[in-house]
Formats: structure tokens, C-alpha cells, sequence
């Protein structure tokens, strides 16, 4: 990055750390050019002070970080002054800053030599380059880089003479060998820092009415409305004529103005929140870990209490912060139009940055249902943004679920390719499968032009669809099916939630066993059943044969309502999305109105049920096709009168609980085929099922997984969820006798 001449570290111990010059050092320090000077110090206790060692104060003992902070919200209750003041000016409600007082400066060090701060941050355009002073040499580093540093010298506690560690300079990025060994130590160095500081980085759209917003959001989390005075909906009945037609129209007045939408939105979709390596470096943290952005600094955790409030209602707060900037209809935009990365157009927006929060540990107040434990880590790497693809795996070593199992070194004379299969081999050592769940398999052809009108439901197989393109190629590299691709696009499916009391995780009894060549991986695990009708996984999927009709079977779950309740559970795999199991009320998901026509505000374009409907109505769920379980068997009177056999369920189109179980129930179908089974069962597979490939339990991993025969091995295609194996029954199976254990080995 520059002319600047490193000077080798001379033991596993040592490190180097940035004393930045500061107006404490010298007034012309607090304007223009970054000065720093670069120390070589230890992290060892020998360099521990006496008074560090004997558990007394030092500085810095209480945590806080003493910096402009955006404090002491004062809350305005009235809506009408709240609806005036909000967009135009945050003054009025937010005012105040935390005391700059140093209370702690005439303790002693914890170290012999000072104490450090590391920086989380993004690298930035590695083209767009600023310069710096390091020991008076010139030295190119990122624009965003060079305005953290500008930023941090006017803080409190690096003018008190904490030192700070940042990566790009701190390692010698040319010597691979030096770089490979500072990564193993990543974690201790993050561990060991006084505090880390979190950059998000300049000040830009309006993020400093962000900041605030974040700061108002997080106190609103603790009242029992959060939402009072952000937004309210409005349900009027303008037609009432019951039995017969009966139409409610609902609205959102909202108590905000745009603005504070569309600076939330710019603020969350800042690159820090998808850089690989900040997972680490947030989940070694704490909840008072300074957030800065700007001028502006609010702890982590109130960003962690706002986007909860988010979370919570992401069908309608997240809804209008993606739509106030990408347009009414972002979140409902096609795959094949955001090429492969729907990041700031999907819940991601606000759900990645919560769950990189909650990977700190302890963690006590997560709330997920997707992300935790070996699974959550692999998924929150998978979905990360790296310049070396080694670092996909290189960066997640560090996390609390990985560091205690995977014991590699980072190499990076290996390929990408070897890293990866060195990385999976290491994964699956263990016992621990999970990683089959994130196989790349490929996703056929979907027709991306077609006639789809406001108030009817099209198109209709492949009629009025053309212009076919694939979504996903699958992994192509050669790799066996078992070992985790992280240079290939993911599969888009949601994953699917994270087992917990629902789905308990399979003891395995046994390790898988490698051969020779590297290529074959044997697991334990029952081959329990074969596919045998498929629906459509999309609207417009360019393959007429789907829906696909295998032979009829009966059945496990009983007659037509038990068999209506596996269907509806297997749409929303049987849990809320907060992750209780389903209640009842969610068999509202089979309205018919809901299958017909949709809701207005929560069908999303091609990812609807009413699509799904009008494509796979022919699809044979056992003895009935999808339109008679949807629609029941209707005289012409009853078709004509919109009446049917489930019409005593709930329309869910303008209840909370209701719009939840549609969105969660679409966002889990999309890009997968609802199916049954040769044994009687109805579940979700990935795109890539076809009739004949096998449903198998394998011990290990916490969920069901497609795999296809090729010759004497199998492939493996992804995760599934199959309606009433889900909770551990195939184990009693296997203890029962009536289903075998045999092995089964991966190619």
C-alpha cells in the first residue's frame, strides 16, 4: 500500500499496534494529514502492570468509551407534533451528549506499555486511496480507512493514549507467510484488545439522522407498543354484503417522514454489514462496543434494540424503509433481475446485521430461528463479501462455534478449491454435518417475460412465459457434492430454520471416513424414502412437465383435514418465525380467497401463493390435486358464490398474526417444489429434486437431505423438510427395527 518497510515481528507474541497523533501531541496533528507512528509490543501477562494483575482499576476499567454519543432521548408522545418535528429536524427530540470527562486518567495502564483498541471496519474501493504518515514515511491507504483515522484522533479515549490495531496496517499484507500467522491469531488479538470500535464510516445520507433514529428506536423497544408513534394501519370495511362479497381495505398512515426511512435504509445497507471479517471481530465484543458513523457514536447494543423493533415487523417497518429508496415494488423485484444478491431488497437488510450482533457471546437474548451454533456461522460466512476467497473460510475461524472444532492453519499457497475441501474435511471430522445443507445444486430455467395482469393470477404454466433463463448453475468447480463451495453463488432458497426444540440434532454415532483420494466421504444415516410428485418450484418455470405426478399413495397423516393440517404446516415448516411451532391459527394459509386472488400488500409478485396456485393446481397432493384441497369440491353455484369446504378459516389478509404466517410461508416456498413421497409423506426440497431421488436422515445433521444415486454413491442436493420426521422420529424408527442404518457414501 505504499513505500513504508515493515520491520518483521520476532515472536508469536508480538504484534504491532498504531500510536495516532492526536492535538494532545501536537495542535497541527488535529487538522489535516493522518500521522501515526507504529510500536512493536507483546501480548503476554509478564507485560501486565501490578495493578492489572492484581484485579485493581486501570484505565479504561469501567468500559465506557467517552465520545460524542448521541444520549438522552426525549421522547414526544403527541402524534401530531411528533408527525411535524420528526423528519424535519431531530433536535427537538434528541438532544444532549454523554460527558466528555476523563475519570480514569490518572490510573495506570493494563499493559507496561499502554492498552489498545482494535478497529472493525471496511476496507473499502481498494482504488480509491488516500495518504497517511506512518513514522513520517507517505503511505497509500483506503479512503475509508483514512477517514476513520481522521475521525478517531478527535476522540477521547486515543487522545488519552489508547493505541489502536487495524489490520491493513498492522500486517505486512505482502508477506504471506507473516499474514497467514497474524489470521491464526486474529481471535486473541480481538479477545485481548480493551475495546473494539466499530467504523461504518463517513458521514453520508443523512446517516447522522440514522444514528439518532437508532437511538429513538432502541428506547421505543422497551414499551410495550414500540410502533405507536412510527405507524398505524387503518381497516375500513367498504363492502359488507355476507355471505356473498364481503371487501376490506386496509392502510398504513405513517407517523414518520420519509426521510428517516430512507436514511436507516443507506445506513444498513453500508458494506461494513457484509464484510467477512467483522464477524469475528463483532461476535469477540461487547454490548457497549462504540458504533461510529461520522461524527455520530451510539453503542452496539442500541443498534441491536432498533433492528429488533425492525425485525419485528419487517412486513411493514422493514417494508417501508426498502420501498421509501428502491421503489413501492422492491421487495417483490425477481431473482434473476438483482443477480443472485437480493441483499437490499429482502429482510437480509436488517436480519444480518442483527444476527451478527447476536453471535457475541454470551448469547442470551437471540431471538433467531436461522443463524447460531456451527450452521449459523457457515451461513453468515456464506452470505459475506471477500477479496480472497480463502478468506471465506479463514475468516469464521475465529467465531465461538468454529474456533474449539476446526483446527487448521491458514495456508494461502493453497487454491481456493484445496481451502475449501481442506476447510469441509475439518468441518465434518467432528461428526457435525450441517455443512451438506449448503450445497450449491443447481436451479433450472424460469421464463424471466410473461403476461401477469393486476387482478388475475398469470401466467399459467408455461403459456404467455418466455425468454427462459437459469438461475443458478450450481457448483462449477470440481468438487465432490459434500464439500462446501464458497466461491459459487448460493443456492437462493431461504435456509431453513435452525432446528432448536423443534428438530432436535442427531447424536452421531460414528465419524465420517475419507478415502484415500479425498473424494469419497462415508456417513451413517437411513435411507427413509423416494420422491414421487413434484410441483413447480416457480410461477414461470420453463419446464412444462411440472407439476409432475407420480404414482398415487395414500396418505400417512390420516384423512382429508389431518392431511389439510401436514399441508399447511409443511408451508410454514411447522414454526412461527420467531420459533415456537405453529399454532392452529395459522390454517388460514388454505383460504381459498388467499390461493385465488392473493392479498394486496403481502403477495409478492411471482413468489405469491395465488402464483403458486394457479401454476401447480393439477399437482396431486395423495388422492386430491392441490385445487381441490385448496378450493374443496364446489358446485357451479358454490364456484360462482365463492364458497367452499374451507371456508370456516380465517382470511388472513388484515390481522398481524395472519400477514406473518403469509409472509413466512411464501418467503419458505420460493425456489423450492412442495412434494410427496413413495412412503406417504409431503415435504419442501431444494429446485433440483427429481421424481426418484431419495430422502434421507443422515446422523450428524439436523435435518433431512436430498440425495441422488449415481452409480454406487450419492450426491448430495441440499436440505429438505418433510412434514413428521422432524422431531427425531426415524431415530425411533432405527430403534424400533423398522427402518435400517446403513452406510452411505457421498461423491
Amino acid at each position: 500500500m505504499g513505500l513504508y518497510k515493515y520491520r518483521p515481528l520476532s515472536s508469536n507474541f508480538e504484534i504491532r499496534v498504531i500510536n495516532l497523533c492526536t492535538e494532545q501531541d501536537d495542535l497541527r496533528f488535529g487538522q489535516g494529514p493522518v500521522h501515526c507512528k507504529i510500536e512493536h509490543v507483546v501480548l503476554e501477562s509478564c507485560q501486565l502492570t501490578e495493578e492489572a494483575r492484581s484485579g485493581k482499576p486501570v484505565k479504561g476499567f469501567d468500559g465506557s468509551w467517552l465520545s460524542p454519543t448521541v444520549r438522552d432521548v426525549k421522547i414526544n408522545t403527541d402524534e401530531a407534533a411528533l408527525n411535524d418535528l420528526w423528519p424535519r429536524t431531530l433536535s427537538e427530540i434528541v438532544s444532549g451528549t454523554e460527558s466528555l470527562e476523563i475519570r480514569d486518567g490518572d490510573l495506570p495502564w493494563r499493559y507496561v506499555w499502554g492498552d489498545y483498541v482494535a478497529l472493525s471496519y471496511a476496507w473499502g474501493d481498494p482504488t480509491a486511496t488516500h495518504e497517511i504518515y506512518v513514522d513520517g514515511i507517505r503511505m497509500r491507504v483506503t479512503a475509508n480507512l483514512e477517514a476513520a483515522l481522521r475521525e478517531l484522533r478527535s476522540h477521547s479515549r486515543i487522545q488519552q493514549g489508547f493505541r489502536l490495531w487495524i489490520d491493513a496496517l498492522c500486517i505486512n499484507q505482502e508477506d504471506l507467510k507473516e499474514r497467514a500467522h497474524q489470521v491464526t491469531r486474529m481471535k486473541d488479538i480481538y479477545a485481548s484488545a480493551w475495546n473494539i470500535a466499530i467504523w461504518l464510516g463517513p458521514e453520508a445520507d443523512d446517516s447522522d439522522l440514522a444514528m439518532t433514529a437508532m437511538q429513538y428506536l432502541s428506547l421505543r423497544s422497551k414499551d410495550l407498543d414500540p410502533l405507536r408513534n412510527v405507524y398505524h394501519r387503518v381497516d375500513k370495511a367498504i363492502v359488507d354484503f355476507k355471505p356473498i362479497f364481503y371487501w376490506r381495505y386496509s392502510t398504513v398512515k405513517r407517523l414518520m417522514r420519509r426521510a428517516v426511512f430512507r436514511a436507516l435504509y443507506h445506513l444498513l445497507e453500508r458494506p461494513y454489514w457484509r464484510r467477512l471479517w467483522i464477524l469475528q471481530e463483532v461476535a469477540l465484543g461487547c454490548q457497549n462496543m462504540p458504533v461510529i458513523c461520522g461524527t455520530k457514536c451510539i453503542p452496539l447494543d442500541d443498534i441491536y434494540q432498533a433492528l429488533e423493533v425492525i425485525r419485528i415487523d419487517g412486513a411493514e417497518l422493514g417494508n417501508f424503509i426498502i420501498r421509501d429508496v428502491r421503489g413501492r415494488n422492491a421487495m417483490i423485484k425477481s431473482w434473476y433481475r438483482t443477480r443472485g444478491d437480493n441483499y437490499g431488497i429482502s429482510e437480509k437488510l436488517w436480519e444480518r446485521p442483527t444476527e451478527i450482533i447476536e453471535g457475541q457471546i454470551p448469547v442470551q437474548r437471540s431471538k433467531s430461528v436461522l443463524y447460531g451454533g456451527i450452521f449459523g456461522a457457515l451461513l453468515l460466512g456464506r452470505e459475506a463479501f471477500a477479496s480472497d476467497q480463502r478468506d471465506r473460510v479463514y475468516g469464521i475461524l475465529g467465531l465461538p462455534s468454529l474456533s474449539d472444532i476446526i483446527k487448521i492453519t491458514p495456508d494461502y499457497t493453497l487454491t481456493p478449491s484445496q481451502t475449501f475441501i481442506t476447510f469441509s474435511r475439518a468441518l465434518y471430522a467432528g461428526g457435525d454435518l450441517n455443512g451438506l445443507r449448503l450445497v450449491a445444486s443447481p436451479v433450472p430455467a424460469i421464463g424471466t417475460r410473461y403476461l401477469k395482469l393486476a387482478m388475475f393470477s398469470r401466467p399459467r404454466s408455461p403459456k404467455f412465459v418466455h425468454n427462459p433463463r437459469v438461475i443458478s448453475v450450481g457448483c462449477v468447480h470440481v468438487l465432490p457434492s459434500w464439500v462446501v463451495c464458497w466461491s459459487c453463488a448460493q443456492n437462493p432458497a431461504f435456509p431453513l430454520p435452525r432446528p432448536g426444540n423443534l428438530y432436535p440434532s442427531t447424536k452421531p454415532a460414528s465419524k465420517p471416513v475419507f478415502d484415500s483420494n479425498g473424494v469419497l466421504m462415508t456417513v451413517r444415516g437411513v435411507l427413509f424414502d423416494t420422491v414421487s410428485s413434484l410441483s413447480a418450484f416457480h410461477a414461470t418455470e420453463s419446464e412444462s412437465s411440472y407439476p409432475f405426478n407420480g404414482r398415487s399413495r395414500d396418505s400417512i397423516y390420516g384423512g382429508h383435514s389431518a392431511t389439510n393440517e401436514a399441508i399447511w404446516r409443511t408451508l410454514v415448516v411447522n414454526m412461527t418465525q420467531s420459533g415456537e411451532e405453529a399454532p392452529d391459527t395459522y390454517n388460514s394459509i388454505l383460504s381459498p380467497k388467499l390461493w385465488d386472488l392473493g392479498i394486496g400488500g403481502v403477495t409478492r409478485k411471482l413468489f405469491g401463493l395465488s402464483d403458486f396456485y394457479w401454476r401447480n393446481k393439477r399437482l396431486r397432493l395423495f388422492d386430491r390435486t392441490l385445487d381441490v384441497v385448496i378450493s374443496g369440491r364446489r358446485s357451479l353455484k358454490q364456484k360462482f358464490l365463492g364458497v367452499s369446504e374451507n371456508d370456516t378459516l380465517r382470511f388472513p389478509g388484515n390481522d398481524q398474526s395472519g400477514r406473518e404466517a403469509v409472509m413466512w410461508a411464501m418467503r419458505l416456498l420460493a425456489w423450492r417444489r412442495l412434494v410427496t413421497t413413495d412412503g406417504g409423506y409431503i415435504g419442501l426440497v431444494p429446485a433440483a429434486t427429481k421424481a426418484g431421488d431419495h430422502i434421507v436422515v443422515v446422523q450428524g445433521c439436523d435435518v433431512p437431505l436430498v440425495l441422488r444415486q449415481d452409480d454406487e454413491c450419492f450426491r448430495a442436493l441440499g436440505e429438505c423438510y418433510v412434514h413428521g420426521i422432524m422431531s427425531g422420529e426415524v431415530l425411533k424408527m432405527v430403534e424400533h427395527r423398522s427402518v435400517a442404518m446403513v452406510d452411505i457414501t457421498l461423491c
